[in-house]
C-alpha cells in the first residue's frame, strides 16, 4: 500500500483534528504552523485523541503515521496527497495562505484521483457556491467573495520521481467536434425514419446519434411534414360499357385508379 501525506496547514482546534484524524489512520501528516507553542499544543491533541479516536471504531486502528513539523507552507504541502487548509477565519491569512499553498503545491488534482473525497479549485462556481469537482456533490458555500475571470495562467510543474529534476509535462490537445444535422422529410400518411419508429403526424423533435468522420456525435433531427391521401367513391350505371379514365370497363366490379392529390 502506497503511503499518503496530508498537509495540515494551522493546527489549531479544527487543524488539530483533521491532525489527529489522518494520523492515527495512517496517513504521515506534515504540519506548518507558525505558532511556537504548535508542537507542544499537537502533542496534548494527539494524546487524547489516541484514546479517543479507536473507541470510534469497530475495527482496529493502522499503525500510526509519521508526524513532521515543517518550517514552511512550501515543505509541508510540495509533496502532500491531501491538503487541509485550517487557519482563522479571517478574509485576508485565508487569501495569503491559499495563494502560498497554489505556489508550491506540486501539482492540482485532476478530479479524477483514487478515493477522492472533495476538490474545490475555487475557479468553478456561481454566485456563492464553489463546485465540488471530485464528482461527489459536496459543494461549498462561500461568504463575501464574489468571482473573477480575471486570474492568471495557470501551469503545472512535476518533479520527477526518478531523478528529482523538473518533469515538464506539455498537453497536445486536439478537441474534435460534434456535427448537428437536419433531415427534412416529406411524406404521405407515414413515415418509419432511421431510429425504426414510424410517424403518421408531423414533426421536428425526433434526434438520432450518429458518429461524424472525426468520431464524434453526429446528431441527427428530423423534420417531417405528413401529407394526408384522400379517397372518393363513385357509383356508375352503364349499359353495355364504360369509358372511365381512357380505360373501357366492360364487366361489373369495383375498380382503383391512384393520383396525386393537390397540397
Amino acid at each position: 500500500m502506497v503511503q499518503k501525506t496530508a498537509a495540515i496547514i494551522g493546527g489549531g482546534v479544527i487543524g488539530g483534528g483533521w491532525l489527529a484524524r489522518f494520523l492515527l489512520n495512517g496517513w504521515n501528516v506534515n504540519l506548518f504552523d507558525p505558532d511556537p507553542q504548535a508542537e507542544r499544543k499537537i502533542a496534548a491533541v494527539l494524546e487524547n485523541a489516541r484514546h479517543a479516536l479507536p473507541m470510534l471504531y469497530e475495527r482496529d486502528l493502522p499503525k500510526e503515521g509519521e508526524l513532521t513539523i515543517c518550517k514552511t507552507i512550501e515543505q509541508a504541502v510540495s509533496a502532500a496527497d491531501w491538503i487541509q487548509e485550517s487557519v482563522p477565519e479571517r478574509l485576508e491569512i485565508k487569501h495569503n495562505v491559499i495563494s502560498d499553498i497554489q505556489k508550491y503545491m506540486s501539482c492540482s488534482p485532476s478530479g479524477e484521483e483514487e478515493g477522492l473525497q472533495l476538490y474545490l479549485d475555487f475557479e468553478e462556481g456561481e454566485g456563492n457556491t464553489v463546485y465540488d469537482l471530485s464528482g461527489n456533490g459536496n459543494d461549498g458555500i462561500i461568504y463575501g467573495a464574489n468571482y473573477s475571470s480575471d486570474i492568471s495562467e495557470q501551469s503545472c510543474q512535476l518533479t520527477s520521481s526518478l531523478t528529482g529534476c523538473d518533469s515538464v509535462a506539455i498537453l497536445n490537445l486536439t478537441i474534435l467536434e460534434s456535427t448537428f444535422e437536419i433531415d427534412s422529410q416529406v411524406h404521405c400518411d407515414n413515415y418509419t425514419w432511421i431510429n425504426g419508429i414510424t410517424y403518421t403526424q408531423s414533426t421536428s423533435s425526433p434526434t438520432y446519434a450518429l458518429t461524424n468522420s472525426v468520431g464524434c456525435d453526429s446528431v441527427v433531427t428530423l423534420n417531417l411534414s405528413i401529407l394526408e391521401s384522400d379517397s372518393t367513391f363513385t357509383n356508375e350505371t352503364h349499359c353495355d360499357q364504360l369509358v372511365w379514365d381512357d380505360s373501357t370497363y366492360t364487366i361489373s366490379g369495383i375498380y382503383t385508379n391512384y393520383y396525386t392529390n393537390v397540397e
